[in-house]
């Protein structure tokens, strides 16, 4: 049957989410590039704070983007600096205090000079990056609180700001659009490609599938295994059987997809205790294999 379009407050909560990726993808990106720099040309700004994307590290780099430049620092001069941009870290000031004097890797000074523009570039583009994952996860949370579905998807376990909405995105509001759940595990790449002719039979990794929905699902699923006992111990039984962590974890949102999409048809909240049940009922249907002797 012709896959039908999702109604405009999803549509628009998925083109929401997707840009929020790419943006994540691009600060990622960033600030590998940030790093790699740092790491060869200015050494010592390494450690000072907790990470180079956080906003008062990304602040200082542009007030001192060269390791000249932060070794002539005294210790009033940097309490004043980090006193101003409210730092949250009090607890660290000593520290940071005694890593302006502690010895490291020298850089000509033509080499800093030469890659300072490109630091306070990246250090710029960074801090942009931030406020706007910030306003767009803001925007997507008011996009979602307004709609009827925000409930039972916010009860996830793991989902939380991030996944919760993506999930919904994924998963539509019609719940005619899957016939059958092996439907959407196709779609969506976490069911494997099987391959048979007589006795020939191969499984191997679905390529063709929607990208943005199976890493979502996927995601979910590691957060779900810190939530939920029957997760873990679901991710479990895939490791031992052999697989390696992502075929594991796509194992996990093979087995959550059938239950998103059982809420989404009842639109109840998540319960564990239903799952569990269901699970236990199953098991005292299912015959128990006896090797004759």
């Amino acid at each position: 049957k012709p896959l039908r379009p999702d109604d405009p407050e999803i549509i628009q909560l998925r083109i929401l989410c997707q840009d929020r990726l790419r943006l994540i993808e691009e600060h990622t990106a960033k600030v590998n590039e940030l790093q790699a720099i740092l790491k060869g040309y200015y050494p010592a700004f390494l450690g000072l704070f907790g990470g180079v994307d956080s906003d008062v590290a990304l602040d200082f780099l542009q007030q001192f983007p060269t390791q000249k430049q932060m070794q002539r620092l005294s210790e009033r001069r940097l309490r004043q600096w980090l006193g101003r941009h409210h730092y949250p870290c009090p607890r660290r000031l000593e520290e940071m205090v005694g890593l302006l004097n502690k010895p490291v890797l020298r850089v000509a000074e033509h080499l800093q000079e030469a890659k300072k523009t490109l630091i306070v570039y990246l250090a710029r583009s960074l801090r942009m990056l931030n406020a706007e994952i910030a306003a767009r996860d803001k925007q997507i949370d008011h996009h979602l609180s307004g709609l009827p579905e925000a409930d039972w998807i916010r009860s996830l376990p793991g989902a939380g700001k991030v996944l919760s909405p993506a999930l919904l995105a994924c998963l539509g509001r019609d719940p005619g659009r899957f016939v059958f759940v092996g439907e959407a595990r196709a779609l969506m790449g976490t069911a494997p490609v099987t391959k048979a002719s007589g006795r020939y039979r191969v499984v191997h990794f679905r390529w063709g599938c929607w990208k943005f929905a199976r890493r979502t699902l996927q995601m979910f699923a590691e957060q779900s295994r810190y939530r939920c006992a029957w997760a873990q111990a679901h991710y479990d039984k895939q490791r031992a059987r052999g697989h390696k962590h992502h075929a594991a974890l796509r194992a996990l949102a093979h087995c959550w997809l059938k239950i998103l999409l059982a809420m989404r048809q009842s639109g109840s909240a998540y319960n564990e205790d239903i799952f569990v049940n269901s699970q236990r009922r199953y098991l005292l249907k299912t015959p128990i294999l006896r090797t004759s002797k």
